[in-house]
């Protein structure tokens, strides 16, 4: 607990090893440490002065908590969700499909209509992490998005949950070679014709909480 604090001046630690350390140790002592780091609490002078290296920390924490994926820790970040900076919010946002809950899906799927550029790609990639197949249609949805961004990372997601080859020139971005609702059509018939027997192949967990 200790290495995942600030170092005092003059010395220098990987914090980031030292979450992971208490997320191998595996007590609820532990998980309540990286909890507290991911909400920001007990800030100091230190982690003040440290600006966006301590929020970095806080994101990793975030992370960490998705792949443990213990709903104990669910309703605090999405307590958190409203008021975090945007940094955090798109890291919030993308853990929420790790945790496979009916509450943190219905938050990716509101999220997908927000006004904000970066929550509607955000909430596009939580429901990749969700591996689900039942979130296709509302991403092949997404393909119609005013925001090219939007567009192509809704494309990738597609692409990564359902194996589907894509094929393009290697130069033009989803939005340069194809209009937004040829793409929407092409995926659409796609999903007609094989969603009925698509399985979804999930991922290996990146570790072994």
């Amino acid at each position: 607990m200790k290495l995942a604090g600030p170092p005092p001046k003059g010395q220098k630690w990987d914090r980031e090893q030292a979450l992971e350390g208490l997320g191998r140790l595996g007590t609820p002592a532990a998980w309540q440490a990286i909890l507290k780091i991911a909400l920001g609490e007990g800030k100091t002078a230190a982690t003040r002065a440290a600006g966006s290296s301590h929020e970095a920390l806080r994101a990793y924490a975030i992370l960490l908590l998705g792949e443990k994926g213990d709903e104990a820790f669910l309703t605090p970040l999405l307590g958190m969700l409203p008021q975090a900076p945007e940094s955090l919010r798109g890291e919030i946002l993308r853990t929420l499909g790790f945790f496979h809950a009916p509450r943190a899906n219905q938050v990716l799927f509101d999220r997908l209509h927000s006004r904000d550029v970066n929550d509607r790609v955000n909430a596009i990639l939580g429901l990749r992490n969700l591996e689900n197949k039942n979130s296709i249609p509302a991403l092949i949805a997404m393909l119609d998005d005013p925001s090219s961004e939007v567009r192509q990372v809704a494309d990738f997601a597609l692409r990564q949950l359902t194996g589907k080859a894509v094929t393009r020139s290697p130069q033009a971005s989803v939005a340069e070679a194809e209009p937004a609702g040829r793409r929407a059509g092409e995926w659409q018939a796609w999903w007609r014709e094989n969603g009925g027997k698509l399985v979804v192949t999930a991922q290996p967990p990146c570790r072994d909480w």
